[in-house]
C-alpha cells in the first residue's frame, strides 16, 4: 500500500492473531479517517482481500468499505446513489463475500454470524440484484437486523426517516 498507517501494528496483529478480523477493522477505520478518505480505506480493504485469506470473514471488510464510500460520495443526497450500488464492483464484493465466506457454512452456524455483517452483506445482494444469494442471508438473519447500512441509504435517498420500514418492505420482497 502506498498510504502511510501503522503498518507495525498490522504486523503484529497478524502475527499474534492471524486473520483477525477486529484488527483489520481498526485499521479499515484508520485509513477511513485519517489516510486519505473513503477511497483509502476501500484500497486497503481490496488489498487485504486480493491475498490469500486465513480467515474467510476478512471478504466482509469491502462490504463495509463500499458503505464508507456511499456516505462519502452520496451520503447528503447527491445525485448517482442508487447506480453505486449497481456497479460491477459492488457486484464482485458481495458475491464473493457470499460465495466465499457465507454460502459454504452449515445452516446450522447461522446463529452465531454477526447480525452487523448479515445486514450489510444482505442490503449489497439486493442493491445489485442478486435476490437469490439475498433470500439465504434473510433467512440467516431471522427476525434481527441492524440499523447499518438501511438507515444511511434511507436517510440519503430521502426516503421514510424509519428505517424499519425500508427493511421490512426490501425482505419481503426478496422473501417472496
Amino acid at each position: 500500500m502506498h498510504y502511510r498507517g501503522p503498518w507495525p501494528l498490522l504486523d503484529e496483529v497478524n502475527r499474534l492473531h492471524p486473520g483477525s478480523r477486529e484488527g483489520h477493522h481498526r485499521m479499515r477505520e484508520y485509513f477511513l479517517f485519517r489516510g486519505g478518505g473513503a477511497a483509502a480505506a476501500m484500497q486497503f480493504s481490496a488489498w487485504l482481500v486480493s491475498g490469500r485469506l486465513s480467515n474467510p470473514e476478512l471478504l466482509m471488510l469491502p462490504v463495509y468499505s463500499l458503505l464508507d464510500l456511499y456516505r462519502e460520495r452520496h451520503g447528503d443526497g447527491r445525485g448517482g446513489a442508487l447506480q453505486f450500488w449497481q456497479t460491477a464492483q459492488v457486484r464482485h464484493y458481495a458475491c464473493r463475500a457470499y460465495d466465499e465466506w457465507f454460502a459454504p457454512l452449515p445452516a446450522t452456524e447461522y446463529p452465531w454470524l454477526s447480525i452487523s455483517d448479515l445486514s450489510h452483506l444482505a442490503h449489497a445482494l439486493v442493491a445489485c440484484g442478486e435476490d437469490e444469494r439475498a433470500a439465504w442471508v434473510f433467512k440467516a438473519m431471522g427476525p434481527y437486523a441492524m440499523p447499518q447500512p438501511w438507515k444511511d441509504v434511507n436517510a440519503s435517498l430521502g426516503r421514510s426517516r424509519d428505517w424499519t420500514d425500508a427493511f421490512l418492505r426490501v425482505r419481503a420482497s426478496v422473501l417472496r
